[in-house]
């Protein structure tokens, strides 16, 4: 049965089945996704594609490939958030027994890594995640998993690294010569850099280490957005940004951006009155270190413009800077954001903000007042993650934001019909399947409080603050 992108996304992205539970059809849905037929569609006799393939392993012992196909890959699941390097070991045991498939895929539902098993050809790693599976990009990348194992291909050959990198080191001690008189200080520097990389390559250093070292240009190149990104259509709009505390030598480093700064932003920032601007003219203007420590191990956000004329709230990337008229909840878990976007919630914020002189504008929604004061179902942080009613809030929430995403950019539509998909023109028409999700939305956070769904307005907003009141213990 044929399903689309923004359904996968919604079904997987909440799914709590263990590894063994949600495997099959996990991939299943995949072959449904693509338009790819299933293992036993395409081979009942499961001898070239197939679940549970025996292999036995290079170290002695045998064991099972979750899925394998022929010529094309051998697939490891594991629970959400295992160690997908694990799962990666364990292929490179089977490989050989499964004729050394061109690709060793892991996967742990929310990701697929691709890694690349191609002979004498330089390794390549490339990682898939849900909100990917949203774009051409991400999705050719999956369709290529199953039909074009090339595409992966990386063009340089092993001996062509090896040769580039012999280059690089001759370049290098040549520079080297110039400073230095001692050829064993420069030979012996240049073994213990090679050294390095060979241990960064085998994991005894962290990760890309040397790779960070550098300061490519497109790590200060940020999205970034306001209310307006939010509520109307995204602008694609950029900034520099150099870090919260970046020394101005740091900043140096990136030459581009770094003089574009120093052309566009110092002299304006030169005749500000604000002498920490002033001082520190590299950096973005609002910083707001708080907020970037609190999103920073996270890969999503939730925002909400500060003032609107519906309570809405999205998903933004940690790649993404928010500008300061939209509110931050460092938080990235449906249900947090269903609780959010729900009746409870929205009649609190609406009481607690600040209304505007036209009630056509909407309200200010302040954290101190709004948010801060808001009693969750739960304390934040200790609802139960198993518990079914934390569950449906979760499933409900990703459901309306897959299935707003999918009105906010249908395909087919040309620039000036996009123009209207906005959140407001969404909300002002409020088509029935987004009143019927919300009232869904708001059953479930009600059952999560012990509410009736049938409470009025007064009587909500009574109860949350009987319900605050008793958890400041007044």
């Amino acid at each position: 049965m044929p399903i689309t992108p923004q359904e996968f996304v919604y079904k997987w992205r909440g799914n709590a089945l263990k590894e063994r539970s949600a495997a099959q059809e996990h991939f299943l849905d995949l072959c449904h996704l693509i338009g790819h037929v299933t293992p036993a569609e395409d081979d009942p006799t499961g001898e070239r594609f197939t679940f549970e393939a025996g292999a036995g392993k290079q170290k002695g012992g045998s064991g099972w490939a979750d899925v394998w196909k022929r010529g094309y890959f051998a697939w490891e699941y594991k629970g959400k958030h295992a160690d997908l390097g694990k799962a990666w070991q364990q292929l490179l045991q089977y490989r050989e027994s499964l004729l050394n498939p061109p690709l060793l895929v892991v996967c742990d539902i929310e990701r697929i890594v691709v890694h690349t098993n191609f002979t004498n050809t330089v390794k390549r790693t490339v990682e898939i995640g849900l909100d990917d599976l949203l774009k051409p990009a991400g999705m050719a990348h999956l369709r290529a998993i199953f039909n074009e194992p090339e595409h992966f291909k990386a063009s340089q050959t092993v001996e062509q690294v090896t040769e580039q990198a012999a280059k690089e080191f001759a370049r290098l001690a040549a520079l080297l010569r110039v400073q230095e008189d001692d050829p064993q200080r420069i030979a012996h520097f240049l073994i213990r850099l090679l050294f390095c990389l060979f241990a960064e390559d085998i994991d005894l250093l962290p990760s890309n280490l040397f790779g960070k070292l550098g300061r490519p240009n497109s790590d200060v190149i940020k999205r970034w957005i306001n209310a307006t990104d939010v509520t109307r259509r995204p602008r694609n709009m950029w900034i520099i940004d150099f870090g919260t505390d970046s020394s101005q030598a740091e900043a140096a480093e990136y030459e581009q951006p770094f003089e574009y700064v120093v052309r566009n932003v110092k002299p304006i920032r030169d005749e500000v009155r604000r002498a920490n601007h002033r001082t520190y003219w590299w950096r973005f203007g609002e910083t707001r270190i708080g907020m970037r420590t609190a999103i920073a191990s996270l890969e999503r956000y939730i925002a909400t413009p500060m003032v609107s004329k519906y309570r809405v709230f999205v998903w933004v990337s940690t790649e993404v800077v928010a500008e300061n008229l939209l509110v931050v909840i460092a938080r990235e878990d449906d249900y947090f954001f269903g609780v959010l976007h729900s009746r409870p919630h929205e009649l609190w914020a609406r009481a607690q903000g600040t209304q505007l002189r036209e009630a056509e504008s909407g309200s200010r929604y302040t954290p101190t007042t709004t948010f801060e004061t808001f009693p969750f179902p739960w304390p934040p942080g200790q609802e139960p993650a198993d518990d079914p009613r934390v569950q449906a809030i979760a499933q409900t929430a990703a459901e309306l934001v897959a299935k707003r995403d999918v009105w906010l950019n249908p395909p087919g539509l040309d620039e000036q019909a996009l123009s209207k998909r906005t959140l407001t023109n969404l909300y002002n028409q409020r088509p029935t399947w987004l009143a019927l999700l919300h009232q869904k939305l708001d059953a479930a956070v009600c059952a999560a409080y012990g509410w009736p769904v049938d409470l009025s307005d007064e009587e909500i907003l009574e109860r949350l603050l009987a319900l605050n009141l008793q958890r400041a213990g007044v």
